[in-house]
């Protein structure tokens, strides 16, 4: 909506009504603060813009600010809505479409790498973290809330997320994810097995992922495994546990601590963690005169 469009009493007008000469307006007498004061926000209440007040005042955007009681207002929040739209509209299908053109150049020119993975120091997270009062919080929440029950917010909202190309960008990013780093992603799917060759668990128990499953279906066919423990509890000596997957109890007496593993987990980002853990386990196994294997697709018959 144009500034010719918006209905709001001129300052000619306001002038007369209140018989201020317009020297005096402009002055900086304290007795005119208030009818600036008046004025501004008056300006501001009818839903004009910074510039469009500006214009109409003949004060700069910082002088307006200092005035208007009417920040946050329900024209406010109108102009953010209408303007964000249009923003929308006329940058369909650009990359970062809020970003200015000068901001993209200078995103372009590298003035922003110093910004890049920067984290913020634990004194900066506290004072953040405390920014966030009960007060701010409901505020917040309640605006959300207003801008959520405006059902033209809401539909374009919707409209955006849900369109055939945002799931198709939001796909392929969830998938280069899933690849790059699979140990963030990847879970065991769990599942209820049973076993009458299981030492410590009775009934149906649960095992933590497909693999250990087809180790339990192993176990139950084979006639070298007489026995076996899931998840036997090791204490360390810096008083942690450790929880090795399979203790398996042979018909020639040899008793065998197995990890099943995917192979995936050895070239993963956290790998090291995983191997530390394998050799406190490999470390229990040599202490008990246990052998020690680790079992991947290979030794599962997946592959």
């Amino acid at each position: 909506m144009s500034l010719s469009e918006k209905t709001f009493e001129s300052l000619e007008e306001f002038l007369e009504r209140n018989k201020i000469s317009l020297e005096d307006f402009k002055s900086k007498k304290r007795t005119m603060f208030k009818f600036k004061r008046e004025f501004i926000t008056q300006l501001h209440t009818n839903g004009l813009t910074w510039n469009e007040m500006s214009e109409v005042s003949g004060m700069s955007i910082g002088s307006i600010a200092r005035w208007t009681q009417a920040k946050g207002c329900e024209a406010t929040k109108r102009n953010r809505i209408e303007n964000g739209v249009l923003t929308g509209k006329s940058r369909k299908g650009e990359k970062k479409p809020w970003l200015s053109k000068q901001m993209k150049k200078a995103w372009a020119e590298g003035k922003f790498d110093t910004q890049i993975n920067q984290k913020l120091s634990e004194k900066q997270k506290e004072k953040l973290k405390n920014s966030w009062t009960k007060e701010r919080k409901i505020q917040a929440s309640k605006a959300m809330g207003e801008r959520w029950a405006t059902r033209k917010y809401r539909d374009k909202l919707m409209e955006y997320h849900t369109s055939k190309e945002e799931r198709a960008r939001r796909s392929k990013a969830q998938v280069e994810r899933m690849q790059n780093t699979p140990e963030l992603y990847i879970r065991g799917k769990h599942s209820y097995v049973q076993s009458p060759k299981c030492l410590n668990k009775k009934g149906s128990f649960l095992v933590r992922s497909s693999y250990e499953k087809k180790m339990i279906e192993i176990i139950n066919s084979s006639k070298e495994i007489t026995a076996f423990e899931y998840e036997k509890r090791f204490h360390l000596k810096n008083g942690k546990y450790i929880l090795p997957d399979f203790i398996l109890h042979m018909n020639t007496g040899i008793v065998k601590m197995v990890e099943v593993k995917a192979k995936w987990v050895f070239i993963s980002t956290n790998r090291q963690k995983i191997l530390k853990r394998l050799e406190s386990a490999w470390q229990i196994a040599i202490s008990k005169g246990f052998k020690f294997e680790i079992w991947c697709e290979q030794e599962l018959g997946l592959e």
